[in-house]
């Protein structure tokens, strides 16, 4: 959804919802042996159920030069799981995100001071778990970047 209740500012909105589930099963995914019910059950990994996004945008025109434009959007991602029998998750994560942006009016270039990740949330973006370990099966983690700022010049020729 986007609503623009003046000519220089916009809103936005989006929410998904996903609600999947296996229709069929060929493997023992809960590893307890057996192909059946329990393994039907299961949820599929990587899927989360909410995700949802709200932001903003602010147009200034600055005579017939430039448009000075700014954004900011929050957004989340709901828990999933990582592994097939559901024992590893994902932890649910937000970020917000905002923008401050000088854009010739013929578009050909923007100049664009950024922040990224401005709450420096921890997201862990994959979990592996590894084949060995004495103590259970230990688990490789890669997280996301935390915090960034950055400057981006782009030109369009």
């Amino acid at each position: 959804v986007i609503a623009l209740p003046i000519p220089q500012l916009a809103f936005n909105a989006s929410i998904g919802y996903l609600d999947g589930s296996y229709d069929e099963v060929r493997f023992d995914l809960s590893s307890d042996g057996v192909i059946d019910a329990a393994d039907l059950a299961l949820s599929i990994p990587r899927l989360p159920k909410w995700t949802y996004t709200v932001g903003s945008t602010f147009d200034q025109e600055l005579g017939d030069f430039a448009v000075l434009s700014f954004r900011g959007e929050y957004s989340h991602r709901g828990k999933t799981f990582f592994t097939d029998n559901n024992i590893g998750t994902l932890p649910a994560y937000d970020v917000f995100n905002a923008s401050i942006s000088l854009i010739s009016m013929d578009e050909q270039w923007a100049l664009t001071f950024y922040g990224k990740n401005l709450s420096d949330e921890a997201i862990v973006q994959q979990n592996t778990t590894l084949p060995f370990g004495q103590f259970g099966a230990p688990r490789f983690s890669t997280l996301q970047k935390g915090r960034r700022w950055g400057l981006e010049l782009k030109y369009q020729y």
